[in-house]
This record gives C-alpha cells, structure tokens and sequence, in this order.
C-alpha cells in the first residue's frame, strides 16, 4: 500500500514554526516530508475554479487543489479551508480568528 500524502498549508506551518498551542497536530505531516508536490498549468485552472465555487483567495485555492490533485489530506488551521468536508481539522493560535476545536 502506498504511503498516505499530506499537505500543510501556510496556517500549519506558522502554527509550527512558532511552536503554538497545537503546533504538535501539524508535527507529524510537517515531519514526514516525502516529496514536493508541484502545479501544473490544468492544477492552476483547478485552483482557479475551487477559489470561485468555495471562495477562497489565491493561496489557499492552490493549496487545496495540491491536495486534491494527489489525493492528499489538507491539514489546516484556517477557518475557510476546514470548513470543506475533505479537509483535516486542527486548530492553529494566534491566526486572526479562533482557534478551532481539535477533533
């Protein structure tokens, strides 16, 4: 069986690397670096039409459609993007909102 991808995205890797509350939910998928994943120009039009149907901003359209484009599991601290069924939930501090509850 192949090894399970994960992708972080900017909201994981700032509760990370300033060692927050929950920076230990993101630690494992963070530690466990296998591969960069790159975007390909259909990637880039895949990220443009989950912005437009989720409403997300840039950053976080290309992080998701990463993620699902490798058939990832997206680790997140970001309200918006845990709001998608597909997304793994984890809370982040001090990230502009509040934190959410860890599942």
């Amino acid at each position: 069986m192949g090894r399970a991808v994960n992708v972080v995205d900017s909201a994981g890797w700032i509760e990370y690397l300033r060692d927050g509350t929950h920076a230990g939910a993101f630690a494992r998928a963070i530690e466990d670096v296998g591969a960069l994943l790159d975007l390909d120009g259909g990637g880039w039009l895949r990220a443009a039409e989950l912005g437009v149907a989720h409403r997300l901003g840039l950053a976080d359209s290309v992080v998701l459609a990463v993620a699902r484009g490798q058939g990832a599991t997206l680790w997140t601290g970001n309200a918006t993007l845990a709001a998608l069924d597909d997304v793994e939930r984890r809370a982040a501090s001090g990230l502009g909102g509040p934190p959410l509850p860890t599942s």
